[in-house]
């Protein structure tokens, strides 16, 4: 199965040339980092201890995704070959972890902030 791939120039996500869903779902892939860049910038901005312990948060849920990779050792899916990244493995996904551990916060955050306010 010799499929081409794409690859966005910021980072490396791939997506089949033409494949518009497949290209807006490759930059959706970017959140993470993105949203590692905007807690840093709001931590750096505002100097608030909930920006600061909410960014520590993230960082320490990421090194416990890479952890649990070593010792879970989840093989990827077959398709990795195709977007050569067989060089490591694939549960817990880091992108899913991070981004509900981030979800998770805001939103508990949210509503301490809309408890306070009633």
């Amino acid at each position: 199965m010799d499929i081409s791939l794409k690859h966005t120039s910021l980072s490396c996500t791939h997506y089949k040339p033409g494949d518009d869903l497949g290209k807006l779902l490759a930059y959706v892939a970017l959140a993470p980092i993105l949203t590692i860049v905007y807690q840093f910038s709001k931590v750096y901005t505002r100097r608030d201890i909930h920006e600061g312990a909410l960014l520590a948060g993230l960082v320490l849920e990421e090194a416990m995704a890479r952890v649990l990779k070593q010792v879970m050792k989840h093989p990827r899916p077959a398709t990795c070959k195709m977007l050569n990244i067989c060089h490591s493995h694939g549960m817990p996904s880091s992108h899913t972890s991070m981004m509900f551990s981030y979800f998770t916060i805001t939103t508990c955050l949210a509503f301490q902030l809309y408890s306070r306010r009633s």
